[in-house]
């Protein structure tokens, strides 16, 4: 150890060089990587709505959760189950690991509610199970309230959003549709704004 600090300190012209080149290195990477202001977080997430009308929650938990939870359980994968019992409702959160292509998983929960489904009660209706997609949820809303037409308040909205986002468009390099004041992939109504997917 000794050793390679003293050709450290022997040679410290060229260790300063070493270290002035890695920091260049280290910011011209920096400045290349590519970023972005809303990155689409990819987290498997699948959603199981049961409906059974007049079940209080109680009973929810307990005869329409247990068989499922049976099943649902011992899915490959799965990191954790979060459910809401509700008047005449249920709905099961499933997690899964994020190296979980969540199309097989949803293969794999199908499977599993189609294999609880005969412990439930016949008036039961069909479970459905959908996906969970984070990017489609909103990122930003603004509601505007007032007492004028609501075509004065969507035009504050376009003017709101036009300020806001125009000139974050410019750092990212998109365009700004000459067409609109509002941002591709956004809908609009008179009291709220929030983003889509086609």
């Amino acid at each position: 150890m000794n050793a390679i600090i003293d050709a450290a300190l022997s040679r410290i012209r060229t260790v300063i060089l070493l270290f002035c080149l890695a920091i260049i290195v280290g910011l011209s990477s920096l400045s290349s990587i590519p970023k972005e202001s809303t990155p689409d977080i990819s987290i498997p997430l699948a959603y199981v709505s049961i409906r059974h009308e007049g079940i209080s929650p109680e009973d929810a938990d307990r005869i329409l959760y247990q068989p499922m939870h049976k099943e649902l359980k011992s899915l490959d994968g799965l990191k954790e189950i979060t459910s809401t019992a509700s008047e005449g409702h249920l709905s099961i959160q499933l997690e899964f690991q994020s190296d979980i292509d969540i199309d097989e998983a949803l293969v794999d929960v199908r499977e599993a509610v189609d294999a609880a489904k005969g412990e439930l009660p016949a008036a039961t209706d069909e479970p459905k199970v959908k996906e969970i997609n984070l990017s489609l949820f909103p990122v930003m809303v603004v509601g505007l309230a007032g007492n004028v037409d609501e075509r004065v308040l969507f035009a504050v909205a376009n003017e709101v959003l036009k300020a806001y986002w125009k000139p974050r468009f410019r750092e990212t390099g998109k365009k700004w549709p000459r067409s609109s004041s509002i941002p591709p992939n956004w809908t609009a109504t008179t009291s709220t704004m929030a983003p889509y997917s086609h």
